[in-house]
């Protein structure tokens, strides 16, 4: 079942992605950006994770309790690439990060999410979300490449299933953080 939109010929297989749709193109809401839940004006986001842009990778806390007990932190970016390139080019500042919890000394599981958006092979107008993960381990068990391939080899196999989809954009990728005991 697909959502048409009423004012142009976009297909959507969610009705949140149509309302999404109507409200940023045709009612001109601002479009949502991702913002810092800790401070309004994303001006140190945590002592040690503040937003910081590289290489037009922007890195936030979307969400946190319990005082950074748990976490979650977002790497985005307004440019638009696929899953491979996004990968690429946040590397760097995922890894930094990484280094950062590392010498937090805390002992953290991590569960990482990449959110990319696919489009019909067939029809470039039919747009979906998907959200790709890979469970939670540790930090000192934590490996950033395996995680890397481990989530093209989820996406391959999602566009070679007979789903005729394809990548358009990615939305951003995730690290989890949860303090253990």
């Amino acid at each position: 079942m697909f959502f048409k939109c009423p004012e142009c010929d976009e297909l959507f297989s969610r009705k949140s992605n149509l309302v999404r749709h109507q409200r940023e193109i045709h009612q001109g809401q601002t479009i949502k950006k991702y913002s810092c839940s800790l401070t309004k004006d994303h001006k140190d986001c945590s002592y040690n994770l503040p937003r910081v842009t590289v290489n037009g990778i922007t890195r936030i806390i979307a969400k946190h309790a319990f005082g950074d007990v748990i976490r979650n932190i977002r790497f985005y970016t307004d440019q638009s690439f696929v899953s491979i390139d996004f990968m690429k080019v946040a590397k760097p500042l995922i890894q930094e990060t990484l280094d950062i919890l590392k010498s937090e000394q805390r002992p953290l599981k991590l569960q990482s999410t990449l959110c990319v958006v696919f489009e019909k092979i067939a029809d470039a107008t039919v747009k979906d979300e998907a959200f790709f993960s890979i469970t939670a381990t540790t930090l000192d068990n934590y490996n950033l490449d395996d995680v890397i391939q481990t989530m093209e080899i989820k996406i391959q196999s999602y566009t070679t299933r007979g789903s005729n989809w394809k990548i358009s954009d990615t939305r951003f990728f995730e690290l989890n953080t949860t303090v253990f005991k």
